[in-house]
């Protein structure tokens, strides 16, 4: 593994505060409050959103997400930084280390 995946590795982040979610179904909607955007979560997004309440590391998500959805760990890692640097982009969440 190379420097920039190790980093990737140990990224944690955490939600903001600048949205509101609500369940439907199996479905996880979240609504921005400054520009009134929706945005919905189904299966692993949803299950990162929900392990974002424990401040893990993206190392620690792939750990759980590779148990739960039977998916190989550095595909894991590579789509969860990419999903996690998306919801940032957004405001929806923020870098920690």
């Amino acid at each position: 593994m190379d420097n920039a995946a190790i980093e990737k590795d140990k990224a944690s982040y955490r939600k903001t505060d600048v949205f509101v979610e609500s369940n439907v179904d199996d479905t996880l909607i979240l609504m921005h409050l400054e520009d009134s955007k929706f945005l919905t979560l189904e299966k692993s997004a949803r299950r990162i959103w929900e392990l974002l309440d424990e401040n893990p590391t993206v190392s620690e998500i792939c750990d759980k997400l590779t148990d739960e959805f039977n998916v190989e760990g550095s595909t894991c890692r590579d789509q969860t930084s990419e999903f996690l640097e998306s919801l940032a982009a957004r405001g929806l969440v923020e870098r920690c280390t």
